[in-house]
């Protein structure tokens, strides 16, 4: 795993200089795996490739801008997620009017707008994490860096990041199951 981490940032290195050969190995080389990703979450083959195309172009698009000291894999991984939530999310937001003569009144969709409130409740909850906690449960959780790279990159033992993931993991229990409950 080590050295496809270190292949990893070799391609970027070159991709940040513009090397349209590494950026087109990188692709190659995670494509699929992006598209897999992404229809695991939606299930729509049309979308999993739109979203895994997506996230290469704004990779490009943004390959001076982008810091990519941690997993390649877990960035882009997170990143289609991301990106598929975005097309399910402009799929199920689309405006349906009730009545075609009056355009001023369109109707959203109460799944939308209850996944957004949830959202926005466990952001808050991660936010008000105590700062070490907080740091590793992202590293874990949005980066998907293992245990074991965490606790090398912050010079700690996995049994904190464990017991960190944990506290973070019980937090957001307490929070979002009044939500749920509703």
């Amino acid at each position: 795993m080590n050295s496809n981490i270190n292949e990893d940032r070799l391609l970027w290195k070159a991709i940040q200089e513009g090397n349209e050969i590494a950026f087109k190995t990188l692709f190659e080389k995670y494509y699929l795996f992006l598209v897999q990703i992404s229809m695991k979450q939606c299930g729509d083959e049309s979308i999993g490739k739109d979203a895994s195309q997506d996230v290469f172009v704004d990779l490009w698009k943004r390959k001076e801008q982008i810091d990519l000291s941690h997993s390649i894999q877990a960035y882009l991984r997170k990143a289609v997620v991301f990106k598929t939530i975005d097309y399910i999310r402009k799929k199920k937001n689309k405006v349906h009017f009730l009545d075609p003569t009056d355009l001023s009144i369109p109707v959203y969709s109460q799944d939308s707008l209850e996944y957004n409130d949830l959202t926005s409740i466990i952001n808050k909850a991660v936010e008000s994490l105590p700062p070490r906690c907080r740091q590793i449960f992202i590293l874990s959780r949005h980066e998907q860096m293992s245990h074991k790279e965490i606790a090398t990159e912050l010079n700690i033992s996995t049994k904190t990041i464990e017991n960190q993931i944990t506290r973070a993991l019980k937090h957001l229990h307490l929070v979002v199951t009044p939500y749920l409950n509703k």
